[in-house]
């Protein structure tokens, strides 16, 4: 049933939050937001500024493993194909979480 899908993605992302880089996960159903950050609040790639280092690690691990989404300043977008099935949603998160590791490296 897809609407069990809606809810997992949410479910899932939340173990990400562990990454000492996370500062909010946020996001309805499938589409899901990640803001990466300092402890101390300040983002990983200021607004309407060219990405940090971090964020240029993150972006390329991403891309490396072949998940497209759209990371700008300090966040990743996630906007998965709604056709997507959990094994799927699943490997995204191991893939986000590699990425998540480079940006802890920089927190």
């Amino acid at each position: 049933d897809h609407r069990d899908l809606h809810s997992f993605p949410t479910r899932r992302s939340s173990d990400l939050g562990k990454h000492k880089s996370v500062a909010e996960i946020r996001g309805e159903g499938l589409h899901q937001i990640i803001d990466l950050g300092h402890e101390n609040g300040e983002p990983l790639s200021p607004f309407n500024s060219p990405p940090t280092e971090p964020m240029q690690k993150v972006a390329k691990v991403l891309m490396e493993n072949n998940l497209i989404t759209f990371v700008k300043w300090n966040t990743i977008y996630c906007c998965p194909p709604l056709i997507i099935t959990e094994e799927q949603i699943m490997e995204g998160i191991n893939i986000l979480d590699k990425a998540l590791n480079e940006a802890d490296k920089f927190v």
